[in-house]
């Protein structure tokens, strides 16, 4: 996605405590530049929680585990259902956070140009708690479920 976390080394510290304080091994998985398909696919199917910006990386949110979460960050005026969409029918839960600034639940689309900017810890800690409790919930429903291995063939 062309939409970056300017801080992303603050959040990213900020998610390895706030994990560990609960028990949990944080992997930070980043797309940057080309990957294969295959990896795509695996990388999203080893994720129980998944945190991005709103893009067209999204479209794999499909590929994650059965009771996983996927967080869609938002910017100010910018809001969409597409791959919440995406997520829900695959029965990967889904969770957005936004700005809380006064007026961004309006939809300006594309007009806002650079949607770059740092994320406050405070505006994403609620939606990662909530995750973490919707995991751990699923994996407890889903017991004994199993997803195959993933292999190069077929493609």
């Amino acid at each position: 996605t062309d939409r970056k976390i300017l801080n992303d080394a603050e959040i990213e510290a900020k998610l390895r405590a706030h994990t560990a304080a609960s028990g949990w091994t944080l992997q930070v998985k980043r797309l940057q530049g080309p990957l294969p398909f295959v990896e795509q696919v695996r990388m999203y199917a080893s994720s129980s929680v998944l945190l991005s910006y709103h893009g067209a990386q999204l479209t794999n949110s499909p590929f994650m585990p059965r009771g996983s979460v996927m967080i869609e960050l938002f910017n100010c005026g910018h809001w969409s259902h597409t791959y919440r969409k995406f997520a829900e029918e695959a029965g990967v839960r889904y969770l957005h956070a936004r700005e809380p600034t006064r007026g961004c639940m309006h939809d300006f689309g594309k007009l806002l140009g650079n949607m770059d900017r740092a994320v406050p810890w405070e505006e994403l800690r609620p939606a990662v708690c909530k995750a973490m409790d919707m995991v751990a919930e699923s994996k407890a429903e889903l017991k004994g479920w199993a997803l195959p291995e993933l292999t190069g063939a077929g493609y």
